[in-house]
This record gives C-alpha cells, structure tokens and sequence, in this order.
C-alpha cells in the first residue's frame, strides 16, 4: 500500500469500579463449596439471546453455565501511566457470584448492557469508567468464557484515561477500542461518553478534536482505526522533542521520533513511535495490523 507522506500517520501507522470479579478464593470452607458448587440446569436456551436473558437474572444458571478456567483479562494500572496486560485464569472456587450482575444490581448502578453483539455482552455506566466486556462460547449449550475489565482509569481521579489506552509502548494496540463503521460509534463508546464525536472519517481513521491529558501535555486531537490495518494516534502541539521527553519521564521509554526524511525507519505493528509534523506539533502513532488489541 503505497501512501504519500501527508497521510502517512492515517495509513502506515473497550466506567468501572462498581462490579468487578473477585479473584481471590472464598475465605471459608462454606463459601469454597458454594462458589465451585454447579446446580444441574437444563440449558437455558438453544439461542443465545434467549440463553442470555435468563443467564444474566439467574445466579444458579450463571454457576451452571460458566466454563472453566473462567479467563480475566485486565489492565495493570499500578505503574501508570505504564499499564501491563493481566490475564488471570480463575478456578470455579475462586469465582464469586454473581458473575455478572442481576438486574436488581443493575437498574440500581445504572449499568447498561450493549445488545448491538453477538456472543459478546458488554456492561457500562454512562458517563463514567465502567466498561466489562463478556464473552459466550457455545459448547452443548452456551458458557460464559471470559471477562475482560476494559477500565481505563479504575475510578482514580489522578489517572488520565487518555494514558491508559495503550496497554504498554512495546505492545501499544488498545482494548476493544476502534471506529465502527457501521454505528458510526467508537466500540466501546469512551469518545461518546466524554461528549465527542469525528469530525471526519477517512478510509483508515476516524478523526476527533479533543480537550484531554496524555502524559502531562494538552492533547488536541485523536485518530482510532475504522479498518483492520491502521493506526492509532494522539497529537499534542508541543515538537516531538518535548512529547518524547514527557513520555520519557513518566514512563522511562524512549521512543523513535520519525519524520519526512527518515528512509531506515523500520515500523513494527504495536510498537509506539512519535512523528515530527512541524515545530509544535508532533504524534504518538501506534499501528495496528488488526484492531481491539489482542
């Protein structure tokens, strides 16, 4: 794919701490045995929007049709703004129920359930950093496979969500976070929440203008995919000299600055990079050969 430079970036280059997944087992003998307990349940439907209506109000259907090791995938967010992947595989006595909140819980916390997926369920409360996504696989009859905490800041007032995007500067690719083309919405609906929508949708990206921190600096503007290969990015009107030294600081990464006249630059899908787009303006770039991280 051959791309002038101008739109280099675009084509070279999921809130939540109100229900969570206990991940420590049950204090005593009593507790160990309801948490591993599986009552016997038919199953409670062949399709899944009929097995998930029941399984998301039933706490006895949620313990018989929860599949084992249950995989949680979170964000390490106590080195931020360097945040790492954590994938737990818990045992069924170290799960507490309800897994996922019944509708009591629900309705009281304001949590909603996205219903535009398929076997896929993703809870979030408007306007705050509450985002769970759930995943189904259809094994005999449907099981809940995995949980995936996609907080961007876990509620900590002093954490930027614009930080926590990536996971990490070697391994950049964000969560569940890309364009849909289709809904015209960010997939895991941060942008819209925080009030923005694009201002253009390119063939690669879509663009939005921003009032947010990354690493201590005003960012003005950001780039998500709206494809599998793209590029995410986040611009700051500082040189990129000043971007990486801020990266630098607050990470100890010390990341590449690109720019027109590099030629041996050799871009690598997920790792972050900088670009120079003149005196006081440069990018954060992160490529991504596919999108919602991985």
């Amino acid at each position: 794919m051959k791309i002038p430079w101008r739109c280099f970036i675009t084509a070279t280059a999921m809130l939540f701490m109100a229900h969570t997944v206990a991940a420590v087992a049950p204090t005593s003998a009593a507790e160990h045995m309801q948490a591993a307990e599986k009552p016997t349940v038919s199953c409670p439907g062949e399709d899944f929007t009929t097995f998930f209506k029941k399984f998301s109000n039933d706490v006895n259907i949620q313990r018989a049709f929860t599949k084992y090791p249950l995989r949680i995938k979170e964000l390490d967010l106590s080195a931020a703004p360097e945040v790492k992947k954590v994938v737990k595989h818990l045992r069924g006595d170290q799960v507490h129920f309800p897994v996922f909140p019944l509708k009591a819980e629900r309705e009281s916390k304001s949590i909603e359930i996205m219903d535009d997926l398929n076997s896929e369920k993703v809870l979030y409360q408007p306007g705050k950093d509450y985002l769970m996504a759930y995943k189904f696989v259809n094994d005999s009859c449907w099981h809940l496979s995995s949980i995936e905490n996609q907080s961007l800041t876990r509620g900590d007032v002093k954490l930027h969500w614009l930080d926590n995007i990536f996971p990490a500067l070697d391994d950049c690719i964000p969560y569940h976070f890309y364009f849909d083309s289709q809904s015209k919405r960010t997939s895991n609906g941060v942008l819209e929440r925080k009030g923005y929508s694009p201002y253009k949708i390119e063939e690669y990206v879509a663009r939005y203008k921003v009032h947010e921190k990354f690493m201590g600096l005003d960012a003005t503007e950001i780039a998500i995919p709206s494809s599998t290969d793209s590029v995410y990015i986040i611009t700051v009107p500082v040189s990129a000299q000043r971007l990486a030294a801020a990266i630098k600081k607050r990470t100890g990464h010390e990341l590449p600055i690109a720019t027109a006249a590099t030629t041996d630059f050799k871009f690598r899908s997920a790792v972050a990079y900088l670009t120079k787009e003149g005196k006081n303006k440069s990018s954060f770039v992160c490529i991504a050969d596919y999108i919602g991280g991985h």
